[in-house]
């Protein structure tokens, strides 16, 4: 797989953010396979389909 093809992967998994009273939740948008054999050859859990935004911060690196 080109460095263009990862980057392209990793660039496609996508959260969207929702408040739920107060709280900031994110919920994962379907990752392609790609992207999927790229965590997995990393050694990098797969990520929930619901999670709180402080925990995709502390686990996976994700901004505000």
């Amino acid at each position: 797989m080109s460095s263009e093809k990862i980057k392209e992967a990793i660039n496609s998994m996508n959260f969207m953010q929702i408040d739920v009273e107060g709280k900031k939740i994110l919920l994962k948008a379907k990752i392609e396979q790609e992207a999927k054999e790229i965590l997995q050859v990393m050694k990098i859990d797969m990520p929930k389909n619901l999670m709180m935004i402080e925990e995709a911060i502390e686990k996976y690196g994700v901004k505000k």
